[in-house]
Protein backbone atom coordinates (compact mmCIF):
# COMPACT_ATOMS: atom_id res chain seq x y z
CA UNK A 1 0.00 0.00 0.00
CA UNK A 2 1.38 3.41 -0.92
CA UNK A 3 2.57 5.49 1.99
CA UNK A 4 0.59 8.79 1.90
CA UNK A 5 3.35 10.59 3.77
CA UNK A 6 5.90 9.54 1.14
CA UNK A 7 3.56 10.71 -1.62
CA UNK A 8 3.17 14.14 -0.02
CA UNK A 9 6.92 14.46 0.48
CA UNK A 10 7.60 13.43 -3.16
CA UNK A 11 5.10 16.02 -4.44
CA UNK A 12 6.55 18.73 -2.20
CA UNK A 13 10.07 17.93 -3.39
CA UNK A 14 9.07 18.20 -7.07
CA UNK A 15 7.12 21.39 -6.42
CA UNK A 16 10.01 23.00 -4.54
CA UNK A 17 12.41 22.06 -7.38
CA UNK A 18 10.19 23.85 -9.87
CA UNK A 19 9.98 26.93 -7.62
CA UNK A 20 13.79 27.03 -7.41
CA UNK A 21 14.04 26.87 -11.20
CA UNK A 22 11.53 29.70 -11.58
CA UNK A 23 13.39 31.90 -9.12
CA UNK A 24 16.72 31.46 -10.89
CA UNK A 25 15.53 32.69 -14.28
CA UNK A 26 16.32 36.39 -13.94
CA UNK A 27 16.21 36.83 -17.68
CA UNK A 28 15.17 34.76 -20.66
CA UNK A 29 17.84 33.76 -23.16
CA UNK A 30 17.95 31.15 -25.95
CA UNK A 31 17.84 27.53 -24.90
CA UNK A 32 20.88 26.30 -22.96
CA UNK A 33 22.86 29.55 -23.32
CA UNK A 34 22.16 31.44 -20.12
CA UNK A 35 24.68 31.36 -17.32
CA UNK A 36 23.76 30.05 -13.90
CA UNK A 37 25.42 31.73 -10.95
CA UNK A 38 27.10 29.11 -8.80
CA UNK A 39 25.79 30.68 -5.61
CA UNK A 40 22.19 30.39 -6.83
CA UNK A 41 22.30 26.73 -7.78
CA UNK A 42 20.51 24.08 -5.75
CA UNK A 43 22.66 21.37 -4.26
CA UNK A 44 24.52 19.51 -7.04
CA UNK A 45 22.49 16.67 -8.51
CA UNK A 46 23.90 13.22 -8.99
CA UNK A 47 23.26 10.89 -11.91
CA UNK A 48 23.83 7.29 -12.79
CA UNK A 49 27.37 6.88 -14.09
CA UNK A 50 26.14 4.13 -16.40
CA UNK A 51 24.21 6.70 -18.44
CA UNK A 52 27.28 8.87 -19.07
CA UNK A 53 30.04 7.35 -21.23
CA UNK A 54 33.68 8.21 -20.83
CA UNK A 55 35.54 9.97 -23.60
CA UNK A 56 38.12 7.56 -24.93
CA UNK A 57 41.61 8.45 -23.87
CA UNK A 58 40.68 10.30 -20.68
CA UNK A 59 39.98 14.03 -20.73
CA UNK A 60 38.44 15.33 -23.94
CA UNK A 61 40.86 17.36 -26.07
CA UNK A 62 39.95 20.98 -26.67
CA UNK A 63 38.85 20.40 -30.27
CA UNK A 64 36.56 17.55 -29.22
CA UNK A 65 34.93 19.71 -26.54
CA UNK A 66 34.59 22.58 -29.00
CA UNK A 67 33.02 20.34 -31.62
CA UNK A 68 30.61 18.91 -29.06
CA UNK A 69 29.27 22.44 -28.57
CA UNK A 70 29.46 23.77 -32.12
CA UNK A 71 27.63 20.74 -33.54
CA UNK A 72 25.43 20.29 -30.49
CA UNK A 73 22.09 20.21 -32.33
CA UNK A 74 23.27 17.56 -34.78
CA UNK A 75 24.86 15.46 -32.04
CA UNK A 76 21.76 15.75 -29.86
CA UNK A 77 19.65 14.51 -32.77
CA UNK A 78 21.89 11.48 -33.18
CA UNK A 79 21.77 10.70 -29.46
CA UNK A 80 17.99 11.24 -29.44
CA UNK A 81 17.65 8.69 -32.25
CA UNK A 82 19.43 6.11 -30.12
CA UNK A 83 22.96 6.20 -31.53
CA UNK A 84 25.52 4.98 -29.03
CA UNK A 85 27.76 7.64 -27.51
CA UNK A 86 30.62 5.19 -28.03
CA UNK A 87 30.39 5.69 -31.80
CA UNK A 88 32.60 8.78 -31.73
CA UNK A 89 34.50 10.99 -29.34
CA UNK A 90 32.20 13.89 -30.25
CA UNK A 91 29.10 11.93 -29.28
CA UNK A 92 30.75 10.76 -26.08
CA UNK A 93 31.74 14.29 -25.12
CA UNK A 94 28.30 15.65 -26.01
CA UNK A 95 26.69 12.97 -23.85
CA UNK A 96 28.88 13.97 -20.92
CA UNK A 97 28.01 17.62 -21.44
CA UNK A 98 24.23 17.29 -21.59
CA UNK A 99 24.14 14.81 -18.71
CA UNK A 100 25.74 17.32 -16.32
CA UNK A 101 23.44 18.79 -13.64
CA UNK A 102 24.23 22.34 -14.79
CA UNK A 103 23.23 21.65 -18.39
CA UNK A 104 20.05 19.84 -17.39
CA UNK A 105 19.06 22.71 -15.11
CA UNK A 106 19.52 25.22 -17.93
CA UNK A 107 17.51 23.01 -20.29
CA UNK A 108 14.73 22.73 -17.71
CA UNK A 109 14.71 26.53 -17.30
CA UNK A 110 14.41 26.95 -21.06
CA UNK A 111 11.33 24.70 -21.11
CA UNK A 112 9.81 26.74 -18.30
CA UNK A 113 10.50 29.89 -20.33
CA UNK A 114 8.20 28.54 -23.05
CA UNK A 115 5.32 28.56 -20.58
CA UNK A 116 6.16 32.12 -19.55
CA UNK A 117 6.47 33.25 -23.18
CA UNK A 118 3.07 31.75 -23.95
CA UNK A 119 1.31 33.47 -21.07
CA UNK A 120 -0.28 36.91 -21.18
CA UNK A 121 3.02 38.28 -19.90
CA UNK A 122 5.03 36.66 -22.66
CA UNK A 123 8.09 37.80 -24.56
CA UNK A 124 8.34 41.43 -25.75
CA UNK A 125 6.97 42.25 -29.21
CA UNK A 126 10.44 43.21 -30.45
CA UNK A 127 12.44 40.09 -29.72
CA UNK A 128 15.02 38.12 -31.67
CA UNK A 129 13.63 34.89 -30.27
CA UNK A 130 11.29 32.73 -32.33
CA UNK A 131 7.97 32.65 -30.46
CA UNK A 132 6.50 29.27 -29.59
CA UNK A 133 3.09 28.14 -30.81
CA UNK A 134 1.23 29.61 -27.88
CA UNK A 135 -1.88 27.43 -27.80
CA UNK A 136 0.18 24.23 -28.01
CA UNK A 137 2.39 25.24 -25.10
CA UNK A 138 -0.62 26.22 -22.99
CA UNK A 139 -2.35 22.91 -23.76
CA UNK A 140 0.80 20.93 -22.94
CA UNK A 141 1.83 22.94 -19.86
CA UNK A 142 1.27 20.11 -17.38
CA UNK A 143 3.31 17.70 -19.52
CA UNK A 144 6.10 20.27 -19.93
CA UNK A 145 6.32 20.62 -16.15
CA UNK A 146 6.65 16.84 -15.89
CA UNK A 147 9.57 16.99 -18.32
CA UNK A 148 11.15 19.78 -16.27
CA UNK A 149 10.96 17.69 -13.10
CA UNK A 150 12.37 14.64 -14.91
CA UNK A 151 15.28 16.66 -16.32
CA UNK A 152 16.46 17.72 -12.86
CA UNK A 153 15.86 14.32 -11.27
CA UNK A 154 18.96 12.43 -10.09
CA UNK A 155 19.28 9.88 -12.91
CA UNK A 156 17.79 10.81 -16.29
CA UNK A 157 19.15 9.01 -19.34
CA UNK A 158 21.39 10.70 -21.90
CA UNK A 159 18.99 9.78 -24.71
CA UNK A 160 16.06 11.34 -22.84
CA UNK A 161 17.96 14.58 -22.25
CA UNK A 162 19.01 14.66 -25.90
CA UNK A 163 15.38 14.19 -26.97
CA UNK A 164 14.26 17.06 -24.74
CA UNK A 165 17.01 19.27 -26.16
CA UNK A 166 16.24 18.35 -29.78
CA UNK A 167 12.52 18.96 -29.39
CA UNK A 168 13.14 22.35 -27.82
CA UNK A 169 15.56 23.51 -30.54
CA UNK A 170 13.69 22.13 -33.58
CA UNK A 171 12.42 25.16 -35.49
CA UNK A 172 10.33 22.95 -37.77
CA UNK A 173 8.83 20.97 -34.90
CA UNK A 174 5.58 21.35 -32.95
CA UNK A 175 7.02 23.84 -30.44
CA UNK A 176 7.61 26.64 -32.97
CA UNK A 177 6.11 25.72 -36.35
CA UNK A 178 2.37 26.22 -36.78
CA UNK A 179 2.31 23.97 -39.83
CA UNK A 180 3.82 20.99 -38.00
CA UNK A 181 1.29 18.18 -37.62
CA UNK A 182 3.22 16.32 -34.91
CA UNK A 183 1.34 16.18 -31.61
CA UNK A 184 3.38 18.02 -28.97
CA UNK A 185 1.87 16.17 -26.03
CA UNK A 186 2.69 12.83 -27.65
CA UNK A 187 6.31 13.92 -28.24
CA UNK A 188 6.60 15.04 -24.63
CA UNK A 189 5.31 11.66 -23.47
CA UNK A 190 8.04 10.00 -25.56
CA UNK A 191 10.64 12.25 -23.93
CA UNK A 192 9.34 11.39 -20.46
CA UNK A 193 9.46 7.67 -21.21
CA UNK A 194 13.09 7.94 -22.36
CA UNK A 195 14.16 10.14 -19.45
CA UNK A 196 13.21 7.40 -17.02
CA UNK A 197 16.24 5.09 -16.63
CA UNK A 198 13.98 2.25 -15.46
CA UNK A 199 11.47 2.45 -18.28
CA UNK A 200 13.99 3.11 -21.07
Amino acid sequence: MENPFHTREHYRSNHETEIVLHGRRADRRPACTQNVDRGDRPDPLTFDAATVPNVRGGHAPFLVSLGARLFGASLDNRLAQGQSADNSRFLARRAQLIASPQWRQMLAESWLSLIEDSSDKGAPVFSARVPPVRNRIIDAEARIREVVRALVSPMPTVRGVAMASSLLSDGSGPVYYHGCTVDLDAKLREVLARLDPVGS
